[in-house]
Order: C-alpha cells, then sequence, then structure tokens
C-alpha cells in the first residue's frame, strides 16, 4: 500500500475515535412584562422569571403617550401586538410586541367607557367589554378602530372566544351572552350562577368554562350561596355541568373568587386569596384544594405552559411570583419582586 493512503486512513481512523465537541449557545429565558401601580404612578419592566434579572426598566420612559397617571389594570398580547388597559382613563394602549414601542391609543373617554376586557376571534376582529355598559365594542385590529357595538347584559366583565364564537360574562345579570363573529349580533343568553367574573376556553375550544362569585360575598345581609364553575357546551350552547368552587371543609358558600385562569391542560384553577382550588375540566370532577397560598392574582404562560402566581405576604408587605406546574398546581420556583406589581404578561 502507498505511504499517501497508509496516511489518509490514519487520518481517519483518528478524527472517528474522538469524542465530537457540540457547542450549545441555548440560553433558556422565561421573559415577562411586569406592570406596576406605586403611589398612582405606574410602571413596567421587562424581566427573565428565570433569574429574576430585570432586563428593562422603565419601559414607559420612551413613550411619551403614556402617562404615569394613566393606572394600568390589565395586559393581552394578540399576534404583533400589546394591549394595555388604563380604566381610569378610558384608554387602550397598542404597543408593538417586539419593540415594546408605542402604536395606537384605543380612547372612549368621550363616552367614558371602562374597558375590562378583550377577546381575539381572528386576525382582524377583536371584542372589548366595558364594566359600565351593556354593549360589547367590535375592534378592526387594522386600523384599531370601533367598527360596530354589540348589545349584551349588564356590566359585561370578562370575555372570550372559542373560534367564531364569543362568550361573555355579564356580571349583573348572572348571564353568559354568545355573539357570533360571522353575524355580530348576540345569538344566545345562557344563566349562570350569581355574578360571573371569568370565562375561559378549553384547549380544544369545544367547552366555556365560567367563574361565578355566588350571593352574599360583600359582607352583605344577603344568605351566601356558592362560587359555582359552570361547564358550557360551545356546539349547542347548553350547560354540561356546574361544579361548587370548594371543598368538604371549605364551603363552596364562604369561597369568593378574586382570580380564575384556566391552563392548557384544561385545568381551572381559582383562587379566594387564601387557598388554590383545582377543577379538572374534562373530567368535571368535584374541586380539589392545592394548599393554602395568599395569592392575588393568576395568569397562564402559553410561551412556557405553566402557571403563575402573584403572592402577596401582607405580614412584610412583600410580593413574589410564583411558577407553578400547569396541571398540579404546584410552585416549581419563585421569584421576589416589588411590591406594587399589579399585572404580569408573558411574553417569551
Amino acid at each position: 500500500m502507498k505511504p499517501k493512503y497508509i496516511l489518509l486512513i490514519l487520518v481517519l481512523l483518528f478524527s472517528c475515535s474522538g469524542e465530537e465537541k457540540l457547542i450549545d449557545n441555548f440560553t433558556d429565558t422565561n421573559k415577562a412584562l411586569l406592570i406596576y401601580n406605586k403611589k398612582n404612578k405606574v410602571s413596567i419592566e421587562k424581566v427573565d422569571l428565570l433569574s429574576g434579572v430585570v432586563l428593562e426598566e422603565n419601559i414607559l420612559s420612551k413613550i411619551t403617550q403614556i402617562s404615569q397617571e394613566d393606572t394600568i389594570s390589565l395586559a393581552k398580547y394578540f399576534r404583533e401586538n400589546i394591549f394595555l388597559f388604563a380604566k381610569g382613563s378610558y384608554k387602550i394602549f397598542v404597543l408593538d410586541f417586539n419593540s415594546l414601542d408605542y402604536k395606537y391609543t384605543i380612547d372612549f373617554s368621550q363616552s367614558q367607557l371602562i374597558p375590562t376586557d378583550i377577546a381575539f376571534a381572528n386576525a382582524t376582529d377583536a371584542y372589548i367589554t366595558f364594566e359600565n355598559s351593556d354593549k360589547v365594542a367590535l375592534l378592526d385590529l387594522t386600523n384599531f378602530v370601533v367598527a360596530k357595538q354589540i348589545k349584551v347584559g349588564t356590566s359585561p366583565r370578562s370575555i372570550a372566544a372559542a373560534g367564531n364564537q364569543i362568550y361573555v360574562a355579564n356580571y349583573s345579570d348572572n348571564t353568559v351572552s354568545v355573539i357570533d363573529s360571522r353575524t355580530n349580533k348576540q345569538e344566545a343568553v345562557i344563566s349562570v350562577a350569581p355574578f360571573p367574573i371569568y370565562i375561559g376556553v378549553r384547549t380544544d375550544g369545544k367547552e366555556v368554562v365560567v367563574v361565578s362569585r355566588g350571593l352574599g360575598k360583600d359582607l352583605t345581609d344577603v344568605v351566601p350561596t356558592a362560587a359555582i364553575a359552570t361547564i358550557i357546551d360551545v356546539a349547542t350552547r347548553q350547560k354540561v355541568a356546574e361544579v361548587p368552587i370548594g371543598t368538604s371543609t371549605i364551603k363552596a358558600e364562604t369561597v369568593m373568587p378574586i382570580s380564575s385562569v384556566i391552563t392548557n391542560s384544561n385545568y381551572l384553577f381559582v383562587t379566594n386569596g387564601i387557598n388554590l382550588f383545582r377543577i379538572n375540566v374534562k373530567s368535571r370532577a368535584t374541586a380539589y384544594n392545592v394548599g393554602k397560598y395568599a395569592y392575588q392574582k393568576l395568569f397562564f404562560n402559553n410561551f412556557k405552559n405553566e402557571l403563575i402566581a402573584l403572592a402577596v405576604d401582607e405580614q412584610v408587605n412583600s410580593k413574589k411570583i410564583n411558577i407553578c406546574d400547569r396541571s398540579s398546581g404546584i410552585i416549581k420556583y419563585s421569584v421576589n419582586v416589588q411590591s406594587g406589581l399589579r399585572w404580569i404578561l408573558p411574553i417569551y
């Protein structure tokens, strides 16, 4: 065998004998916008929830259209936009999802309508509820203008889209309105337990879940009734189950839900500020008490498939964010945050 061939074989053998070195440039992150309200002044930070590191602070300093007095009470995203609700100013501010630059102001100050929630039916249409109205606004997402107002029940508080069906929780009427996005009319009204405050949709879009507070939860002389999770079939628009939000030891009549969220594993989580309750929406089993947690608000991170809970320790006036399993509600890790945190919006 010629020397040059022997040399080639030795080179090939040597190159194959060593382990291949892999360069991993991936860094896991869990980014979110934290919206604060301190002494009636709003501020927004971008943070990495995995480390607690602030990636960008005082985001509003570059947005002159939003003043520090525009208290942000709700934030949602859809496609390339972030929607910030300034209820006291009767406005919704629209930011670019990627750059966080200002894009538009949807202003309801002339009619003094207080926006409370938004749902997105498709790429061009969104629906906005107002707590002091009996109408839902159809928003053209192309130009950010209200194209139509749709009559529903009194004081609609929460709204969700299940395909082309838009479900609205009418707080003062104890009903749920169903708007068909093809006709943009109220096509059905469903009676539910008193004071519905939250609507969520099962992952497959086949069922809607409504959380109702029940009567007698605001220190009145009314006999308390149970907090209820009502499950509605989207195809038939019929109630298929009513699950009390309580256990054998924590009666549903004593529970006043203050925040609710449904995860993409089809579990409904509800907090009353003392306990965290979990309901399997698909099996419609009785509520389970995950444990005693002083949670103020619940969120779901679609990017990371995690339940996020804002925890409060009133004794030491501190707050932290608990990142929890989407099915069990068990805490995976926690991040300390400043007091005054109002809303958490996961963005990556």
